[in-house]
């Protein structure tokens, strides 16, 4: 159920209409869940709208450059002509709707980190196969993180990301949780992930049920996805990619 203002956002209704049937069958099929009651979606005039209707702020907006939020059971999306330059905002809502369907099977007992992993790994199976694709500026943050020894915390990206300090912050935030789903379900697959939410709904802590998942102590995955990160910025550059 698609709410937006009268006028040309209703072509952009209708395209995301498309788009989140396809991540109902994808995204559904992956997780283990797909809803069938009507799924409440509000295409949104501003960037302003979206703090006036959630905990956020104007000023976690526009530091962290957030623009979509899934929350209060229902996906809230900035219409893509409310910027500029546009946004890919059909990854945007895909990604919104993933929340929602963590949120869902876990009785909303996912912590931040591994929700917005999830959702990152997520965001474009509605029109291609799961695959991770950092972009250049994901990999330069890493790659200058992991030389620094300055990671972001999970704890600090606690209770959202879009409280984090700037958008670069939120920018290797999102990037390391990314590459931590991507190379968790190249190890478990989804069978492994739906496990883990399951175990979460069930009472047991994120990194316990990863770690289940993997039958691994938690040490012994931070240590092993630490490795695997600081191949990713070698490995593209090796790789010549952008």
């Amino acid at each position: 159920l698609i709410r937006h203002a009268p006028g040309a956002d209703a072509t952009i209704a209708s395209l995301a209409g498309e788009v989140l049937d396809a991540a109902w069958e994808a995204i559904g099929t992956d997780l283990g869940y797909k809803p069938t009651d009507l799924i409440r979606v509000e295409l949104l005039g501003a960037p302003s709208d979206l703090a006036k209707l959630s905990p956020l702020t104007e000023t976690d907006i526009e530091t962290t450059g957030t623009i979509a939020l899934s929350k209060y059971n229902k996906l809230m999306v900035v219409s893509p002509r409310a910027t500029i330059f546009g946004y890919p905002w059909m990854d945007t809502l895909a990604h919104e709707y993933t929340h929602l369907l963590v949120s869902r099977i876990s009785h909303d007992a996912v912590p931040v980190w591994l929700q917005e992993g999830l959702a990152r790994f997520e965001q474009t199976r509605w029109r291609t196969v799961p695959e991770l694709r950092l972009t250049a500026t994901e990999q330069a943050l890493l790659a200058a993180a992991l030389k620094k020894g300055r990671l972001i915390t999970f704890d600090e990206m606690h209770p959202s990301m879009a409280k984090l300090p700037s958008q670069d912050a939120a920018a290797l935030a999102y990037a390391e949780v990314y590459s931590l789903v991507s190379w968790l379900h190249s190890k478990v697959g989804y069978k492994g992930i739906r496990d883990s939410l399951v175990a979460q709904r069930d009472g047991r802590s994120a990194r316990r049920a990863v770690a289940e998942s993997l039958a691994l102590s938690w040490s012994a995955v931070e240590t092993a996805w630490h490795a695997h990160l600081k191949s990713l910025p070698a490995a593209a550059a090796r790789a010549g990619k952008p």
